[in-house]
């Protein structure tokens, strides 16, 4: 990406109710990465983000809560399906296109007289073809991934963005086999960053330091995808295979990416599960210990002081015996027989639990998992004074 006149914008997408975890490791990664950030706004949905760092899309690997990054390309007023063909034509397309063929049009229409979206993307598809019989695209791979183009029309103002990443940034590459009922990657992600910003924990701290040392245990850990990212939590994700690694005028940045800087917030990880899901993750990750019973059995072989994270069922697709009430009570009062330093758990959000704990301090962060509305129940050991 070459210098411009004005700054880059960008649009991280993550999920909603995200908005607050997503902006923190936004600053924290580019204040690791040394990238500039002029100005971040919270909306619904995602960061928008100015910056004159021509350098900035390396960010992309590191981020692991963020659904996917736009770059916003341009943005014009527009009243008509024939200006909207024009415009679209006439913006010199080169430095973002590296593909003829497989360009996935996405139209959003809110308060604009253009009232048919349908219309409005097949003019686009029309321009867009006709700039490229002037302007032919290089041969490219065929592994690399189809371009998307974001067109934004509110009333008279186009904004249009194209994607930097290809498939959704929580698609891990060296995703293994996966669970009955599975949490996307970058919810776990986020709910481990939020748990140590409540915890105080700075997330640039490592695990070689005695006094920092952490347990990170999840009791119900399935096909290990809380334990996959709090181990990876600062490795980036340089197996994906981005838009921006192909995009003319990013696909340069990424030849300096990538050197790794990973290192452990936790020093020890312990996943639990009466199943064997994860059972292929053991050849891929450290300082991990994947115990294949119930929970219940080895509870008081576990680490005191340790944080617990975890998913456990609802009682739709994985039956719970008895009322689900009375089940994570259990459950959570099981992790903090063990003194645990956070208890973190999902529950359906419309599960009436109430839990009350004079030696733990309660948060709550609501989300949907899979479309289904549910809590992150985030209780937190109280410390004595010092």
């Amino acid at each position: 990406m070459n210098a411009a006149p004005h700054p880059f914008e960008f649009f991280i997408v993550c999920p909603i109710g995200f908005e607050e975890i997503q902006h923190q490791e936004l600053i924290t990664t580019a204040s690791e990465l040394n990238l500039n950030v002029l100005e971040s706004k919270k909306l619904k949905g995602g960061i928008e983000v100015q910056t004159n760092d021509r350098h900035f899309v390396t960010i992309i690997p590191y981020l692991k809560v963020a659904t996917r990054v736009l770059l916003r390309l341009t943005s014009f007023k527009v009243r008509d399906f024939p200006k909207l063909y024009n415009k679209v034509k006439k913006f010199n397309w080169g430095p973002y296109l590296y593909r003829a063929d497989q360009i996935d049009i996405l139209v959003t229409l809110r308060k604009s007289r253009l009232i048919h979206s349908g219309r409005a993307k097949d003019s686009i598809e029309k321009a867009i073809g006709e700039w490229l019989k002037g302007n032919p695209r290089k041969k490219i791979s065929d592994s690399a991934a189809i371009q998307k183009i974001y067109f934004h029309i509110e009333e008279d103002l186009c904004q249009v963005s194209i994607d930097l990443c290809g498939s959704p940034l929580y698609q891990r590459e060296n995703k293994n086999q996966g669970a009955i009922a599975p949490i996307r990657e970058n919810l776990a992600s986020g709910l481990i960053q939020w748990t140590l910003s409540k915890l105080n924990i700075d997330q640039a701290s490592t695990s070689t330091e005695p006094e920092k040392k952490l347990t990170f245990i999840d009791p119900m850990c399935g096909s290990g995808t809380f334990i996959f990212e709090a181990a990876r939590l600062k490795t980036p994700n340089t197996n994906k295979n981005l838009s921006a690694h192909y995009i003319p005028a990013t696909k340069v940045e990424f030849q300096k990416v990538c050197q790794n800087t990973s290192r452990n917030i936790f020093s020890e990880f312990i996943g639990i599960d009466q199943n064997q899901f994860f059972s292929d993750k053991r050849l891929e990750l450290e300082n991990v210990s994947f115990i294949s019973k119930s929970y219940k059995k080895v509870i008081q072989d576990l680490p005191k002081n340790a944080v617990f994270v975890f998913n456990p069922p609802y009682g739709k697709r994985i039956k719970i015996i008895g009322e689900r009430v009375d089940f994570y009570q259990n459950v959570i009062g099981d992790m903090a027989s063990m003194d645990a330093k956070a208890i973190g758990m999902i529950v359906p959000d419309e599960v009436p639990l109430k839990i009350k704990m004079n030696n733990y301090q309660q948060e709550v962060l609501r989300f949907k998992n899979g479309g289904l509305a549910v809590k992150f129940i985030l209780l937190i050991k109280n410390e004595p004074a010092t």
